[in-house]
């Protein structure tokens, strides 16, 4: 079995490999890559102000390969859209969505105007590809020293470079047709899972329509024909499988990447005594009604997970709480009017390259009970209702083992298989959902990280705050993003203290993890 340090010594063997083909000199290529360049010698150069996305249709491999990372530019918090510009900025950062859009820019795909795979294609002609190493050198600002100040936890402590200021560039604003495709509204602040979520379901349903291979007629997203469900078991009696619930309009590149399959499994115990009451309505299928055991599959883009049980302390705990058994004692058939008892248990029957996790930190309770803050939620009145947050402490871990015992035993899933790696945290930074702001941090691993001082640095991240960056390395600091709510100042390059009481400065307030990217260790070995 291949440990975390050799897996993560192979990828940065195959990101090293592929950029030392890419940097070849001419004299030490062969004759084959010798006339692909003679070829390809007419073709333009990428202006530093963008890139038209269709001039690659005939670019190397190793170009794919060093292209799928783009050079980070930054969003202006235009309307209060940071919600939508740390969405933007998890996809730019996941480089298989880079190459997806890509691929899609250079086929003789018919993409509708106006539609979201539009924007998207328009956005990322925006950017250009990672600089090299010597070019990284020049865009990083020289002479921009990091540190990390330590308060309150002990003693202070400075370490050189530890934290570096990026530059950006010239920032971008995002279009607002984003906010129209995606039935949001400009100006107020909304929930950055949400808009993630309707991002992920928009692009999918337009790029299976793009796609419409082998896609099975449903109705609503559900497939109709029962006797994909009816099998006979081992007895010899018919019984019904898992019931399939399909994503709008079937397959596509991003219902691969993202999307996840849930299974969930109700025992049924039916009553011998009918009720007394009159039934109306329609009743279930036969089959289904005298069955003792039913399963149902459904697809999820964002998985959400109960952190406030007082059992949960981390990402594990509350994925194993998931498997917790529901009981249901009052589900009545509506046409025998016989009572039941339901034992419902969830898993999963399908990880998605992409693994994305939701903390539920937000409540919305009816009626008022006043704003009010502490050391593990807080609340804020919306109308009617009140918002609460809860602040508590969530332990984000770089690397993460799917547990065995929320996976569908029915499937063989190999430990590499279960195998995940940090790719982005979205972070809410406030004490309350009406105040809050939204910044992220990307994995940060090409040879920029090497220029400030951290060739060998295990884990480094790119933390961006609207038009602000840093890049975030060594052990103590990636510990201080991921393990505690200290506010990150991107511009000074300093993790504030977190204050005792609320802060008037919303970049001084708990800045606490709410959305996690998971990527698969055994994907990425596969695909590069």
């Amino acid at each position: 079995m291949i440990e975390l340090p050799e897996l993560e010594d192979q990828l940065i063997q195959l990101r090293t490999e592929s950029h030392a083909e890419f940097k070849s000199t001419r004299d030490k290529t062969s004759s084959r890559r010798r006339s692909r360049r003679k070829r390809s010698k007419g073709s333009k150069q990428p202006s530093p102000a963008g890139i038209s996305i269709g001039n690659n249709a005939t670019a190397s491999s190793e170009e794919t390969i060093q292209q799928s990372n783009l050079r980070p530019r930054g969003f202006q918090n235009y309307r209060n859209c940071c919600f939508l510009n740390v969405c933007l900025q998890t996809l730019l950062h996941i480089p298989s969505v880079v190459r997806l859009f890509r691929e899609l820019s250079a086929s003789n795909a018919v993409i509708k105007s106006g539609s979201l795979c539009q924007l998207m294609l328009d956005l990322f002609k925006q950017f250009i590809p990672l600089p090299s190493p010597a070019m990284a050198n020049k865009l990083n600002a020289p002479g921009q020293s990091g540190r990390v100040e330590l308060r309150n936890d002990g003693p202070t402590t400075v370490r050189r470079s530890s934290i570096t200021r990026f530059d950006l560039g010239p920032p971008l604003v995002a279009d607002e047709q984003f906010l129209r495709l995606l039935d949001l509204s400009g100006g107020s602040q909304e929930d950055g899972a949400e808009c993630l979520t309707r991002m992920l379901s928009r692009l999918h349903e337009e790029l299976a329509a793009v796609d419409q291979t082998g896609c099975s007629p449903t109705v609503n997203g559900i497939e109709d024909d029962f006797s994909d469900w009816i099998i006979t078991d081992r007895s010899g009696k018919r019984r019904p499988e898992a019931r399939k619930t399909m994503l709008q309009g079937g397959h596509s590149r991003i219902s691969e990447l993202f999307s996840g399959v849930l299974i969930a499994r109700s025992t049924v115990k039916h009553g011998r005594v009918p009720t007394p009451r009159k039934p109306t309505g329609v009743s279930v299928d036969e089959l289904t009604r005298q069955a003792t055991c039913v399963a149902t599959k459904e697809p999820f883009f964002i998985l959400p997970l109960e952190i406030n049980d007082p059992k949960v302390t981390g990402i594990d705990s509350s994925l194993i709480r998931l498997t917790e058994v529901e009981s249901v004692s009052d589900y009545q058939d509506v046409t025998t009017g016989l009572a039941s008892n339901v034992n419902r248990r969830l898993g999963i029957d399908r990880i998605p390259p992409y693994l994305l996790l939701q903390l539920k930190r937000f409540s919305y309770t009816c009626g008022s009970t006043g704003l009010h803050t502490g050391n593990s939620t807080s609340s804020s009145q919306s109308g009617s209702w009140t918002i609460g947050k809860s602040l508590k402490l969530i332990n984000v871990p770089p690397e993460l083992i799917i547990p065995a015992k929320l996976l569908n035993h029915e499937i063989s899933f190999t430990m590499d298989e279960r195998r995940y790696r940090l790719r982005a945290v979205i972070f809410h930074v406030g004490e309350t959902a009406a105040s809050g702001h939204y910044t992220v941090a990307v994995r940060w691993e090409d040879d920029c990280v090497a220029t400030a001082g951290h060739p060998s640095s295990p884990l480094s991240f790119l933390y961006l705050d609207d038009i602000r960056a840093c890049v975030v390395t060594g052990v103590e600091s990636v510990r201080l993003l991921l393990s505690t709510h200290r506010p990150l100042d991107a511009n000074a390059c300093i993790f504030h203290p977190l204050s005792k009481d609320m802060a008037k400065d919303i970049t001084k307030q708990p800045r606490t993890p709410y959305v996690l990217v998971y990527e698969s260790v055994a994907y990425l070995l596969n695909n590069n």
